[in-house]
């Protein structure tokens, strides 16, 4: 008798725990969900100010081009397009990643938010890529910026050895900085540097999203694992 009362009784608390665990879930899910959601707000907020600067520049960018080309200085115009098309990427890469962030709803599915973390991840390589790539064309951005905020002619005022020998230096620097290009990925996460550009690109913010959209995974997982054990015992 006793032992039917001890069953009926276990019996009991598996059914209200089975009852209990999707209410929890959804409380899980939510809570992390809002979590990734704090994560990125970080990530708008440097974006949106990227987006700012990049697309401020590429007005000044513009205007400089178009001056030069009624200059007919071919050279001019040629920096001006190196650099204008580097700062257009940017405003482009800024603006994909501020709808994709716009997209990440607290009341979608998680699978749906997990997509949205994953595209943001690719966008977000091509941007650190690029900010890279920049770096054999630092002459281009001395000559434009000196010239274009201070007046000040690079090419004149320092010689054309001087000059030559920063044209040179960024070409030999190609090679170096297209391989630190290619390591660029978060399957290289394990190699130190790599880990530390991703990280301070943003990347460190996306991981921390999706690790905790993972979790929720992880614990629903988890969750079926006492209903399937009271089914056996109510079988």
């Amino acid at each position: 008798m006793e032992d039917k009362i001890l069953s009926e009784l276990l019996n009991e608390y598996d059914r209200k725990i089975s009852e209990s665990l999707p209410v929890n879930t959804q409380l899980l899910s939510e809570l992390k969900t809002k979590k990734s959601y704090s994560q990125l707000k970080k990530l708008r907020r440097n974006r949106l100010i990227e987006l700012a600067i990049s697309s401020v520049l590429s007005l000044f960018l513009f205007g400089y081009t178009y001056y030069s080309w009624n200059l007919h200085a071919i050279g001019w115009v040629i920096s001006c397009v190196i650099i204008l098309s580097f700062s257009l990427f940017a405003v482009s890469s800024c603006i994909r990643q501020l709808i994709l962030i716009s997209k990440f709803s607290l009341n979608q599915p998680v699978i749906e938010n997990q997509k949205i973390l994953s595209r943001l991840q690719i966008y977000n390589i091509m941007h650190l890529r690029m900010a890279i790539l920049q770096i054999p064309f630092y002459v281009n951005y001395i000559t434009i910026f000196s010239r274009m905020f201070f007046a000040y002619d690079f090419w004149v005022h320092t010689g054309p050895i001087f000059a030559l020998a920063n044209v040179i230096f960024g070409f030999l620097l190609f090679p170096f900085i297209w391989w630190v290009f290619k390591k660029i990925s978060y399957k290289n996460m394990n190699i130190p540097w790599v880990k530390y550009l991703i990280e301070h690109a943003g990347g460190k913010t996306i991981v921390r999203a999706m690790e905790f959209l993972n979790e929720i995974d992880v614990y629903e997982n988890e969750s079926d694992v006492p209903e399937s054990q009271s089914d056996k015992k109510n079988s």
